[in-house]
């Protein structure tokens, strides 16, 4: 499937623990601002309902079902009355359980929404 897929890593040595709701960001002016029609979360699989906590064993790696590039569209669901996100540079913030650290990916481009191959629905 195409679209952009937010990849959590644990480098650490001991288990870690991902809040599900993710905030996207967009670079304005040099700076980063949150996306607000953006509603992401962290899931396992489109299968599964969404856990507000995400337990990650070290060294282990979560894989974040694609996000289109619409707004208000959540990744596991088609929107295509839902308003492209404008094109730009785009990250992703994560933060633990707890709320006290945050995280950010690496800086990417978003050109304007993808769609999903043809036959694909959601679950």
């Amino acid at each position: 499937m195409e679209g952009w897929v937010a990849i959590v890593e644990n480098h650490g040595v001991e288990l870690a623990h991902v809040a599900a709701p993710f905030e996207v960001e967009r670079e304005e002016q040099g700076r980063f601002v949150t996306v607000e029609d953006v509603r992401l979360q962290l899931r396992r699989s489109c299968l599964q309902p969404v856990e507000p906590c995400l337990a990650l064993a070290a060294g282990a790696a979560l894989f974040s079902p694609p996000w289109q590039g619409r707004l208000a569209a959540e990744p596991c669901s088609t929107c295509p009355s839902c308003a492209p996100a404008p094109p730009g540079v785009y990250r992703v913030l994560v933060t633990d359980c707890s709320g006290r650290h945050r995280f950010a990916s690496a800086p990417f481009d978003v050109a304007g929404p993808v769609d999903p191959p043809v036959g694909w629905q959601p679950r």
